[in-house]
């Protein structure tokens, strides 16, 4: 990290008027805002600021859904294993994708399909004991308005979870080892 680009980022910072500060990203030198939440329905303290300025110049940002997630996995050399991926996902400052709504699951699912880039996915489901939760601790939804047909399907060695776009667009659990294409979001 150089002096001059951590300049360069406050200085993005103090054009933005709700800005609280700023860091610098070491990997790929990108600015990551930061504001303070008044809203009490916000955790006290900082969060990441959900506005362009935290979304690397790669990532797509729905504003609809302030979300800002972005796919890996289109060739052998950047696809990975369930587990690989919620390794790879921190280094970008973000995590497996959580789709633990229906207006985000068909939001990022609508986005993926129009832009051509709809087939099968990781995302950041899986199961703990008896139990499929997201990565962030949240219960999952069941119901087949995000599952597939006969999902999940309660083998014991499927326990992560697959976003099967080019089938029928919703969930599958998987043994995670295949490497394949994966959503990272910035929580």
């Amino acid at each position: 990290m150089t002096t001059s680009s951590l300049s360069l980022c406050t200085a993005k910072c103090s054009v933005m008027s709700e800005c609280y500060g700023v860091s610098l990203h070491t990997s790929d030198e990108d600015c990551r805002g930061y504001k303070r939440f008044g809203d009490p329905s916000f955790a006290t303290g900082t969060r990441v600021w959900k506005k362009n300025l935290r979304c690397h110049l790669h990532y797509d940002y729905l504003s609809a859904l302030d979300l800002c997630f972005q796919w890996y996995g289109s060739d052998s050399s950047t696809a990975r294993s369930w587990s690989d991926a919620k390794d790879f996902c921190p280094e970008e400052d973000s995590r497996l994708i959580v789709l633990n709504t229906y207006t985000t699951f068909n939001g990022v699912r609508t986005h993926l399909i129009a832009s051509g880039d709809g087939l099968f996915f990781w995302v950041g489901g899986h199961k703990v004991g008896a139990t499929w939760q997201w990565i962030d601790g949240t219960p999952m939804d069941l119901s087949s308005t995000f599952w597939g047909p006969s999902e999940p399907s309660g083998a014991s060695h499927e326990l992560f979870l697959a976003w099967n776009i080019a089938v029928h667009g919703r969930f599958d659990d998987s043994g995670g080892i295949a490497a394949t294409r994966f959503i990272c979001e910035k929580p």
